[in-house]
């Protein structure tokens, strides 16, 4: 799988002014900002880009749960 393909796999998710995404959550300082970096994610924008252009206040590194595929 490329990096492009594991890239659209990931899940956005918003929360108010963060958004979560390939365990890192992006705090932003307005409530659009975060729903246009969600938006450019979901559409297959690369991360680079849309942290060019929504230009998240702060990143920080979030905990990814394992699950149990047994």
């Amino acid at each position: 799988m490329s990096p492009s393909q594991r890239e659209a796999v990931l899940q956005v998710i918003r929360e108010g002014r963060a958004v979560s995404y390939a365990a890192r959550k992006y705090e932003f300082l307005t409530v659009e900002q975060a729903m246009g970096f969600a938006r450019f994610l979901e559409q297959g924008k690369g991360l680079e880009h849309a942290s060019k252009i929504w230009r998240p206040k702060r990143i920080t590194a979030i905990a990814v749960q394992e699950f149990d595929h047994s």
